[in-house]
């Protein structure tokens, strides 16, 4: 056993239960009153509810921590939203390019929010056309690029993953199908103009000029 702990304890012992009320500016060792450490605590009061407290003494005069914690606490709540004076509307874009903005909790669509009080704007404008929140499985699509472009027109609603990947595949295979017609329509115009080059070649003259046969001479 360390003797400098037994001898610490005996003097404590010695000392007796502190019986006394402690005043303003009292000083006591941590260990004496409990607390981890070797340092010195003063006994001060709460700046804001006047309650006793030890405290460091680089602490005097500051609050105690439940009244810190309300402090923090109400500060925020009155600093939140439009009343904040960084408040930049409460949205912002993703990595992938979609917009995401924040809601109160007085908002008639709350319950679409995340743990963070966050959703997708597009997701939001769509629950507002059809009066109703959405159900988590279903999925808004934008019909043109960019992602960024909220307008309910660019939007369309799905009853779930699995139709919103039918419908692109539909519209994938079109767009092949538009693409396909469009090279031949490109190939067929190359062959009509190879074939009027041709024709001119064995006219013996340039586009648009013919022959007279009976006088020799050419005409426009």
């Amino acid at each position: 056993m360390c003797y400098h702990k037994e001898d610490r304890d005996q003097r404590a012992l010695a000392r007796g239960p502190v019986t006394t009320a402690p005043q303003l500016g009292d000083t006591r060792a941590a260990r004496d009153l409990g607390l981890v450490g070797w340092g010195v605590r003063v006994f001060d009061e709460c700046s804001r509810c006047h309650q006793g407290v030890w405290r460091l003494p680089r602490s005097i005069g500051a609050r105690c921590d439940g009244c810190n914690r309300s402090y923090h606490r109400e500060r925020l709540t009155a600093l939140r939203g439009a009343a904040n004076p960084r408040f930049k509307g409460g949205r912002r874009v993703t990595n992938e390019g979609y917009v995401i903005v924040r809601l109160q909790p007085d908002h008639p669509l709350f319950c679409m929010v995340n743990s963070n009080r966050l959703v997708f704007e597009h997701r939001l404008i769509m629950a507002e056309v059809i009066g109703r929140p959405l159900r988590d499985e279903e999925v808004v699509h934008h019909k043109e690029e960019p992602t960024t472009n909220n307008d309910p027109n660019n939007l369309e609603l799905f009853a779930n993953h699995s139709a919103h990947m039918a419908a692109c595949h539909r519209r994938g295979t079109d767009e092949e199908e538009i693409n396909r017609l469009r090279g031949q329509v490109a190939f067929l115009a190359a062959e009509i103009i190879e074939m009027k080059q041709r024709m001119t070649a064995l006219d013996g003259g340039p586009p648009g000029v013919k022959s007279d046969d009976n006088s020799g001479t050419l005409q426009a």
